[in-house]
Order: C-alpha cells, then sequence, then structure tokens
C-alpha cells in the first residue's frame, strides 16, 4: 500500500515532505519505483489546490493520465526516464492530499504552504518561474546522478512545457503527441550529442 506522504527524494529537490501516515489508505497503488541514475529524466509536475473549482473537474483526471502517458512515450522514444511530481498548495493538507489522491499516483509530493509552498515556488516565482495559475501541468527535462559515476544530485533541469488551466490541459496529449516536447529540446539543446532529441544529459 503506498503512502502519500512521501519523503522520496525531498532533500534533493531542495524541500522537505512531511509523512502522513494517517492518509496510507487512500489507495493501493503499486511501490514508487527506484529513481534510475546517471541519466536524464522528464518531470511530469502537476500544481492544484483542493480550494479551486477548476482543479475539482471530473475532466481532470484524465487529462492528466493522457498527458502523462503521451509524456512518457516522449521519454521511451528519447533514452530518459520519467517522475511524476504532485503539489498541492492548500493551507489544509488534507484537502490537498485528496486532491493529489484524486488525479492519480505520484513518485513525491509536496502538501501545504499556500503559494509559497516550497516546491511550487521553484516553478511559478524562482529559478523556472511562470504564470502563478492553477491547475497547471510543468515538464521539464533534468539530469540525475548518483553512484557510483557521482555524487547524488538533480542538474541542469530546463521547462520543456506548460499547460495552464482547462483548456490548455485538453489540448496537452495532443500537443506532446504532435511535438511539442520535440520543439522544446531542440530549442534548449540544439546540438545532437547522441541518445535522441539534445543528446541524453
Amino acid at each position: 500500500m503506498r503512502t502519500l506522504g512521501l519523503l522520496v527524494g525531498g532533500l534533493l529537490l531542495g524541500f522537505v515532505l512531511v509523512a502522513v501516515p494517517r492518509v496510507a489508505s487512500l489507495g493501493d497503488a503499486p511501490t514508487v519505483q527506484p529513481r534510475e541514475l546517471n541519466r536524464s529524466e522528464i518531470v511530469f509536475l502537476t500544481i492544484g489546490s483542493g480550494g479551486c473549482d477548476i482543479c475539482r473537474s471530473p475532466e481532470l483526471p484524465g487529462l492528466l493520465e493522457q498527458g502523462l502517458a503521451a509524456s512518457s512515450s516522449f521519454a521511451e522514444a528519447n533514452a530518459m526516464s520519467i517522475v511524476r511530481l504532485g503539489v498541492a498548495i492548500d493551507q489544509d493538507l488534507d484537502s490537498g492530499l485528496e486532491l493529489l489522491a484524486r488525479w492519480g499516483d505520484y513518485d513525491v509530493l509536496s502538501v501545504g504552504g499556500g503559494w509559497l509552498n516550497d516546491l511550487a515556488s521553484k516553478y511559478l516565482w524562482g529559478e523556472l518561474a511562470g504564470p502563478a495559475s492553477v491547475p497547471q501541468v510543468i515538464i521539464s527535462r533534468r539530469f540525475v546522478s548518483g553512484p557510483p559515476d557521482d555524487v547524488y544530485g538533480l542538474a541542469g533541469e530546463v521547462v520543456l512545457a506548460r499547460f495552464v488551466g482547462l483548456e490548455d490541459l485538453r489540448t496537452m496529449a495532443d500537443e506532446i503527441r504532435g511535438g511539442r516536447l520535440e520543439a522544446g529540446m531542440r530549442l534548449l539543446f540544439p546540438v545532437d550529442q547522441g541518445g535522441g532529441v539534445g543528446g541524453t544529459r
């Protein structure tokens, strides 16, 4: 049984997640798989709030799963792994966890803190800043290092695409399948170093 209050990867991402064992019964999802080290990965990040009417739209879980499937196909075709991060900016932890449980399965969760949620801040106000709006999906690429080749770390993250609001999310999967992520890779990494679009590191 999967505990939704995950500590996986918290320190590496620069934020702290608190385990919340009382919500461990929310699902029977499979255990989170270990991260693949010393290769690039695609990050599929969702940001929402349980207090947001649009975030609670019955359409969203299906739209997010379709976008994740398209992103996973892109990652596989380019010799990358994929990790799914979930952020709920609710002040009420239970409300945020309930929303993310409805949205699907995650590898890492960050819940609470409002608009100053530690993980959300990175993508809304910080080094990878963009529109401060929910619901939102941010798809990025970064390199995951670890033994025996290197120390543990996450480096070189760049945003490939953002989908903000319900209308964007309705077209997300089609845009990804139509080459949206490939276009982002070519813009950011114009010289192919092998291993697919824009190289592997």
